[in-house]
């Protein structure tokens, strides 16, 4: 403060003004008085000291029903609070079932219990006074208190039994299976047993348990089978019903299918696409092709490259259709659907052939500038030199000249060069143009049949001549 007149002066802060919540506030210096002299300056110091209030967060822990053999140690809980406070601590942290936390800033804190590892095998857990809050006053102890109750689980298991392809009056009644499950419990059926293609067993202890189908009482003569889902275990949980499906699946006499591919001139890394499909009264049933399908492994749709072979085993015996799907610029040899029969325990084959072609062209069109006169048609000559190549062509009436088509096929990848000048045959009266234009021509294969054809005319993209 200047131009104070000289005096005793005093300096009073408000101190209801600095108090901060949550904070014990001490001020020295306060109402201290200073005497302000003739050009001096008096100086006053007062000092705030901010203390943060503190208490104490106990957690108290009881646990109820729960197995001998549990492992508690490993439940954690989460306290968070005031400022982003966060804690993470374990049960095996705990003293007789408390924890204490000291010397926490005042406010509000909330406990989390990680319900997930509290979680025991076979028993539902209920957990009472999670997420729990309490306010932490100064120099006071809050308390959080959280119970896990466990009770032991009981449910169901359903074995679901599904047979695809046997042939009527193969003996599927006399199929068995045995479950096992916790504390050794053990227990054999048959098939005769089930109702509607299921048996169910209830009040089973809750655990793991196992399925386990007796393969060799469900084997069927000439018939090859295979089965999904044998030794499968279930999880029975509280109150409800696992289930484990066992499929059966029966295919007849088979024998294999080799498709190979062979490309002749093309992408000898392009992948054709090829379907196998049974011909139609060809000795296979819709119900044995969708068997086949359903074995891993198995796939009726496939794509090959050059030099591929696939083969595809356990084929019902009969007559297959398989189609090549066709790709522009290829010719299959024999033809892209091809009939094939399978025989018992024997291997065909369909060997396909591609053979690439394509074709592309470019054609020159040039302009004749004639000054001084009118110009006529076939008044002046024009040739063009190169590969393969030697034309001479005259002007229309309005000076355009034009060479024929030049073709390219597959086997003239690259750049080809020609030139193109114009006759002069001496007329009098006319001073010929003696440029010449050097044309490149690039060829490239597109992939599909066609060729990209570009050129340059004296190094300009597309340049005129």
């Amino acid at each position: 403060l200047e131009n104070l007149p000289v005096g005793n002066y005093k300096v009073a802060e408000d101190e209801a003004t600095a108090q901060v919540t949550d904070y014990t506030l001490t001020v020295t210096g306060n109402n201290a008085e200073a005497a302000v002299a003739k050009d001096k300056m008096a100086t006053v110091a007062i000092t705030n000291a901010y203390v943060q209030d503190v208490g104490s967060l106990k957690i108290e822990k009881e646990i109820e029903g729960a197995p001998e053999d549990a492992d508690l140690a490993k439940i954690s809980f989460t306290v968070t609070g005031p400022d982003g406070y966060s804690k993470t601590i374990t049960y095996a942290e705990f003293t007789n079932g408390e924890y204490l936390l000291e010397n926490l800033p005042v406010g509000a804190y909330k406990v989390t219990e990680d319900e997930s590892k509290a979680q025991v095998p076979g028993y539902t857990l209920t957990v009472t006074g999670n997420n729990a809050e309490a306010a932490v006053a100064k120099d006071k102890m809050a308390t959080v208190s959280i119970t896990n109750t466990y009770v032991q689980d009981v449910g169901s298991l359903k074995i679901v039994k599904t047979v695809e392809g046997a042939p009527e009056g193969a003996e599927l009644a006399k199929i068995r299976f045995t479950v096992t499950g916790p504390d050794t419990y053990s227990k054999t059926i048959t098939y005769a047993e089930f109702t509607n293609g299921e048996y169910l067993l209830e009040n089973l202890p809750v655990g793991n348990y196992k399925v386990a189908e007796d393969e060799a009482t469900a084997r069927v003569t000439d018939y090859t089978l295979t089965v999904t889902g044998n030794n499968a275990e279930a999880a029975v949980t509280k109150d409800d019903t696992a289930t484990v499906t066992i499929e059966n699946v029966y295919i007849r006499d088979s024998g294999s299918l080799k498709v190979s591919k062979t490309v002749v001139r093309g992408n000898e890394q392009k992948h054709f696409t090829f379907t196998v499909s049974p011909k139609e009264n060809g000795g296979v049933s819709d119900a044995e092709w969708t068997a086949w399908k359903k074995v891993a492994g198995n796939s009726s749709t496939f794509t090959l490259k050059h030099g591929d072979t696939v083969t595809l085993a356990s084929l019902p015996t009969g007559t297959y259709v398989v189609t090549e799907t066709e790709e522009s610029g290829y010719t299959v040899v024999p033809s892209a659907v091809i009939e094939v029969s399978v025989a018992k325990n024997a291997e065909a084959t369909a060997a396909y052939t591609n053979t690439y072609a394509a074709s592309g062209s470019v054609q020159f069109v040039g302009k004749k500038t004639l000054s001084g006169r009118a110009q006529e048609e076939g008044q002046f000559s024009f040739t063009l030199t190169g590969e393969n190549v030697n034309e001479t062509v005259e002007n229309d009436k309005d000076g355009k000249f034009v060479f024929a088509e030049i073709t390219y096929d597959e086997t003239m990848l690259g750049d080809h060069t020609y030139t193109v000048t114009e006759v002069n045959d001496g007329k009098a009266g006319y001073t010929y143009d003696d440029t010449e234009y050097e044309i490149v021509v690039t060829v490239a294969d597109n992939g599909d049949g066609t060729l990209n054809v570009t050129y340059t005319v004296n190094g300009e993209e597309n340049g005129a001549i």
